[in-house]
């Protein structure tokens, strides 16, 4: 005969930890990175990307002007696959250029 004990929450999460289930733990989410959706993605010269036609902006990415932080910018490629790129700052220079929706320049893209 299997006798059932009542567990408690602090007993079922160490049951649980031993059982090599791990309970969730909450963590600050990390805010979206900012980004460009455009038809087109083009690779230039040294690790820099445009996005050009019908570009447009997400997680507040801006709309024209210099870009500084990390930035997505996200099109197809002359071969018609769907490709993103990160881009960077380098040595306290700004990481692109928007000028929407003509077109978006990110530089130190990989």
């Amino acid at each position: 005969m299997i006798t059932r004990v009542p567990l408690s929450g602090l007993t079922l999460a160490a049951a649980m930890v031993g059982a090599g289930v791990s309970p969730a733990v909450a963590s600050a989410a990390q805010p979206p990175v900012p980004g460009y959706h455009c038809h087109m993605l083009h690779s230039h010269e040294n690790g820099a990307w445009m996005g050009q036609v019908n570009c447009f902006p997400f997680h507040g990415a801006t709309h024209r002007g210099p870009i500084h932080g990390v930035f997505t910018i996200s099109g197809h490629t002359h071969e018609g696959t769907e490709k993103t790129v990160t881009c960077r700052a380098h040595e306290g220079q700004h990481s692109g250029f928007a000028e929407l929706p003509v077109w978006v320049r990110g530089f130190h893209c990989d």
